[in-house]
């Protein structure tokens, strides 16, 4: 925490993959946890599914996504960085890419309090897991910058190029996705 940068660096030089996993799992239980026994966001009840169903269903989903998640995003951070000659390992950006997502675990005692008190909570923790996904984003360039030896700017390319890639692309699914239901 407080020293970020050397955190990162040491873990991704060491290629500490179990540093990651144990932060994947620390990660991963509470925040399947707290969506178990969290009440159903308003979105999620015009799902056609049981409302008693959907707790576990979601806490099942959570355990699977958010590991998959953290390891493809370190997959393309990979990808990208030694298309841009970075010269890190996967293992590296792995480990550092899983420790810099850590706070994401305040995020899910945020979203439990957030749920547990009234509007003027949920716009309190709106707002500050707001702040610790950015400041996530920040640790993922940091992870990246000292995985692959690169420049912040090029490490902020790799950061980018993928999520404007997935914007893109989100952006045409649902182009193609509007016209196809248009047309029929």
């Amino acid at each position: 925490v407080a020293a970020p940068r050397s955190a990162l660096a040491y873990a991704c030089r060491e290629r500490k993959v179990a540093w990651g996993v144990w932060a994947l799992l620390l990660m991963t239980a509470p925040l399947a946890v707290v969506v178990l026994f969290a009440p159903p966001l308003e979105a999620l009840r015009l799902l056609p599914i049981p409302r008693e169903q959907m707790p576990p269903l979601l806490a099942v989903i959570v355990l699977f996504i958010l590991p998959i998640g953290i390891v493809s995003t370190a997959l393309t951070y990979h990808i990208v960085a030694r298309m841009l000659k970075g010269s890190g390992t996967f293992a590296g950006i792995f480990a550092g890419t899983s420790l810099a997502s850590l706070p994401l675990l305040m995020a899910a005692l945020l979203l439990a309090l957030a749920t547990i008190g009234g509007p003027n909570s949920q716009t309190v923790s709106f707002v500050t897991i707001t702040i610790i996904v950015l400041w996530v984003y920040v640790l993922h360039v940091i992870a990246i910058k000292v995985n692959y030896n690169m420049s912040v700017g090029r490490a902020l390319a790799v950061f980018l190029i993928p999520a404007a890639a997935g914007f893109v692309l989100s952006f045409i699914l649902s182009v193609v996705l509007a016209a196809f239901v248009i047309l029929s």
